[in-house]
């Protein structure tokens, strides 16, 4: 599936051809195994096989594909408490008309199975900065032949190869707050999304309450981490910054988090106090 690109630096017009795309300074950015690809190994968090093999097997999964296939059906799975609050929240995203784009769909996928489920032939475009994870979910759903109609780009959120106004519909699960530069991202997503564009987000954020009664080196240490703005500054408020407006938004659990799930909670726990995780669903419109 061909799609028109653009250089993600200078944001010029790139050339495409068979194995690449060219831009005007003739600089190659190589199609490999069908996945256009804008992100050097140094930057591919997950280009590091050896070390990905060894998380793998501390989590109990040994063999690469069987991580992609086992989240896959896992959100298919009726018993899978965990998906059931999105089964609305994906009927909301799937009545808006338009290709979907699927910012840092990690190993997990986001809500990738879910859309092919319940609309098989709508247009999906689905990113991450991880070749490794495109190349699996590309084998993947062409085994199980659901890939027409799914084009796998990898490229940085912050810096990317889509055209100004193009595109209908941006989807994350959890993405954007793992992104560094998130702000960075967001401003992004405001530029290729056309005109009453929408973008779909489930967040995790932090009780603030929860936060503000940490001892300050607990604070200090997690701010250290990840940010006091990251911590102070829900999602919401982020959106509304760069340009957004705000058309819905709920809260559907509260999480407590363990120690080995969360950086936050280790360091919250290393002072005998616990971290709740509230997951929220935002939909943003692009005036």
């Amino acid at each position: 599936m061909n799609q028109d690109l653009i250089d993600p630096i200078t944001k010029e017009p790139l050339l495409y051809y068979k194995d690449y795309y060219l831009n005007k300074n003739n600089n190659k950015y190589p199609i490999v195994n069908g996945i256009p690809c804008f992100v050097g190994p140094e930057f591919d968090p997950w280009f590091d096989h050896n070390l990905r093999r060894q998380e793998l097997a501390e989590s109990g999964v040994f063999d690469e594909t069987t991580l992609i296939e086992q989240n896959y059906y896992q959100a298919l799975s009726s018993k899978n408490v965990y998906y059931q609050p999105y089964n609305k929240w994906i009927q909301r995203i799937l009545s808006n008309p338009g290709s979907i784009l699927e910012i840092a769909c990690g190993p997990g996928g986001s809500f990738i199975p879910l859309f092919l489920k319940n609309d098989s032939d709508r247009k999906l475009i689905v990113n991450d900065l991880g070749f490794w994870i495109l190349e699996q979910w590309k084998k993947l759903l062409s085994n199980i032949h659901l890939d027409s109609n799914v084009l796998f780009l990898q490229f940085d959120a912050c810096n990317t190869p889509l055209p100004s106004s193009s595109i209908n519909l941006v989807n994350s699960h959890a993405g954007f707050s793992n992104i560094p530069n998130h702000m960075d991202a967001l401003k992004e997503a405001f530029r290729y999304l056309r005109n009453k564009g929408k973008i779909f987000l489930a967040e995790g954020e932090i009780d603030i309450s929860i936060y503000n009664k940490l001892p300050q080196k607990a604070k200090t240490q997690i701010e250290e981490k990840i940010g006091k703005e990251n911590i102070e500054k829900g999602m919401i408020d982020k959106l509304k910054e760069v340009g957004f407006k705000i058309t819905y938004s709920e809260i559907i659990r509260e999480i407590t988090l363990k120690p080995n799930e969360s950086t936050i909670a280790r360091i919250a726990g290393n002072f005998g106090k616990k971290m709740i995780l509230r997951e929220i669903l935002i939909e943003a419109i692009k005036p």
